[in-house]
């Protein structure tokens, strides 16, 4: 067998070329359904080019059974070439025709809803929406050759979302905005009913009749979504609004399975500046089990984190891996790990205490 470098729904993805079989399995390459080239969960957009170039790869190579990883195996020669070329072909459509549009100078909104496969391939039974979408994929097209920038001047410096709803409801007012949301949600105008009651509930959080009809918009958009990405992002954010907290993975488990490098990793993204802009600490951490060093410089508003023995510090942190890990996953307190002697702090347990306080102890997401 060979392996054989095919970058798509992720930049390392390999496949394995079986020649005396003509068997290929071709990994996340290929789903029954319209491959997610943008990912709502938040990454970078994928490249298509890149897809469409190991799409290539796999065609040059001819064979005659296919064997995705998510579906079941494709056999005959003729069936496996058609698919993959279709598939192939409708991922350079999309990318295509979305630049087409982008040198006309259209808006990544309106170019989402100008782009549609042919129907040829949209009927092809793998390209249904069921998983990715092409307006998605548009818009990732664009986020990636253009950035953030529309080309719209409206969209240079716009105001917050926060901001426009106060303004758009105190120029139309609230109650003849939310009757307009209910005509808009009975005639099953569900995207105008979602604007318009996001409106009311950013500028008014306590508005409870915007906030029911934004919920049952938000199940109604829904119920009506193809991919099943699309149906779970509307029915979870409508049960977040309604205050139901959503299980996920234990957050102990993730720590606990990660390497302290990562979790080290994590503080730069947590710092507060707002509340230690000033701060000039160099903070060591010495792991034992396993054994490693990192340190933590505070300077010009941002953590730095280098993973080695600091020239000089303030206060230095001594514990094995598996205790901090605790600490990090709330398990125990750092006081706790002090009295346990589990913990050794040189340079003042309250110094300590303080610089941690320069970090978020936990994210809570706020719809607003």
């Amino acid at each position: 067998m060979s392996i054989v470098f095919i970058p798509g729904e992720t930049d390392d993805q390999i496949g394995i070329w079986i020649p005396d079989q003509r068997v290929f399995l071709c990994a996340d390459d290929l789903y029954r359904a319209f491959p997610n080239l943008y990912s709502i969960r938040g990454t970078k957009p994928r490249s298509l080019k890149k897809w469409v170039s190991s799409l290539d790869k796999i065609i040059d190579l001819n064979p005659a059974t296919l064997v995705p990883s998510h579906t079941r195996p494709v056999d005959g020669e003729g069936r496996v070439m058609k698919l993959l070329t279709e598939y192939r072909d409708a991922i350079q459509y999309v990318n295509d025709q979305t630049l087409r549009y982008i040198n006309y100078g259209y808006h990544p909104d309106e170019i989402a809803n100008m782009v549609k496969l042919p129907q040829h391939l949209a009927s092809n039974e793998w390209l249904k929406e069921f998983y990715g979408t092409v307006k998605w994929s548009s818009k990732g097209v664009f986020i990636e050759n253009k950035g953030w920038f529309s080309g719209d001047p409206v969209d240079l410096n716009p105001l917050t979302r926060g901001e426009k709803a106060a303004r758009m409801v105190e120029m139309i007012g609230e109650d003849k905005m939310l009757n307009h949301a209910q005509k808009a949600f009975v005639e099953g105008d569900l995207q105008w009913a979602l604007e318009l009651t996001s409106y009311i509930t950013r500028a008014n959080a306590n508005n409870k009749q915007a906030k029911e009809l934004q919920i049952e918009t938000l199940i109604a958009l829904s119920s009506k979504q193809i991919t099943n990405n699309g149906a779970n992002y509307y029915m979870t954010y409508a049960m977040e609004l309604n205050g139901f907290k959503i299980p996920s993975t234990s957050v102990t488990s993730v720590i606990h399975a990660f390497p302290i490098d990562y979790l080290m990793e994590a503080f730069p993204s947590r710092f507060k500046p707002e509340t230690c802009l000033h701060r000039s600490d160099v903070v060591q951490f010495i792991f034992t089990n396993p054994d490693s060093a990192h340190h933590i410089q505070l300077r010009n508003g941002v953590a730095i984190v280098r993973h080695a023995m600091a020239p000089h510090s303030t206060i230095t942190v001594r514990a094995e891996a598996k205790v901090w890990k605790e600490i990090i996953a709330q398990e125990r307190t750092v006081a706790m790990a002090i009295a346990s002697g589990d913990l050794i702090i040189k340079g003042g347990a309250l110094s300590f205490r303080s610089f941690m306080d320069c970090f978020d102890s936990d994210i809570q997401y706020k719809i607003r």
